[in-house]
């Protein structure tokens, strides 16, 4: 059973079974960063404010039962400044001073975006001279991405306006730089990818080989990873617990 993360999971697969140079698709979830101006949170129950997540927003408009988009919003209070004052055209002295006035009346609203498959995402293994070897990744950049989003993120704005809050502007960080991950053995019909995995997770080519993560979806919600990818696990895991059961009974189906 894999369940190496999607990307270490692709790795060990064509490493042992396809090959180098082989293209496989893979899935790095679209993000984008809204600062904004206000202080909606002190009247959210009068807490004090931390780096947590303390309100999120989720688009009600489906495209293939995925929401258009899932937002985060966070305090500044207790992040670090210096990663703010990278953001404004002042020497780094003043830079500081200002974040630390403008931190207590700054929320950063998080956007994700959902990923599907797509023949420009794709990554391969690729052996270097020393013999190491490479996972590289290539696809549409994520501003491109986010300009296909343009009306999402004008109901996203609309929405935070409504909060009381004063988008400032937009930043669209590095490609996969989410750390959401997913596909490269994607749940389709044999030799539709050089790698597949059937209902059960198993990997064809193969015999007793089965994903257990996120290697094998064809799609990524924008919401939060974890906790399905921690459900696709433990169905995995009792499926295959139950072919061994039946297996060692004489029961067990052909591979």
């Amino acid at each position: 059973i894999l369940a190496a993360g999607a990307i270490n999971t692709t790795r060990i697969l064509l490493q042992s079974s396809v090959g180098f140079g082989i293209k496989v698709p893979l899935l790095a979830k679209t993000h984008v960063l809204v600062p904004c101006l206000g202080m909606p949170f002190r009247s959210l129950g009068k807490r004090k404010s931390h780096s947590l997540c303390q309100l999120i927003m989720e688009d009600t408009r489906r495209c293939d039962g995925l929401p258009g988009f899932f937002a985060q919003l966070y305090s500044y209070e207790s992040l670090l400044l210096f990663r703010l004052a990278k953001f404004i055209p002042l020497p780094a002295p003043e830079a500081l001073r200002l974040a630390s006035l403008m931190s207590p009346v700054l929320i950063i609203a998080d956007v994700r975006f959902p990923s599907r498959v797509h023949p420009d995402n794709h990554a391969f293994l690729e052996r270097s001279r020393d013999g190491s070897t490479t996972m590289v990744f290539s696809g549409r950049g994520s501003g491109e991405e986010a300009a296909e989003h343009t009306g999402d993120m004008w109901r996203l704005k609309r929405a935070l306006r409504k909060l009381g809050l004063v988008p400032l502007r937009t930043v669209v960080p590095p490609q996969g730089s989410t750390s959401h991950y997913a596909s490269g053995a994607p749940h389709a019909p044999f030799g539709a990818y050089p790698l597949t995995t059937d209902a059960e997770g198993r990997v064809r080519p193969g015999k007793r080989i089965y994903v257990a993560d996120s290697a094998s979806w064809c799609a990524m919600s924008p919401k939060p990873p974890t906790l399905t990818i921690m459900a696709q696990a433990h169905r995995i895991g009792c499926a295959v617990r139950e072919y061994v059961k039946g297996a060692t009974s004489g029961e067990g189906r052909k591979s």
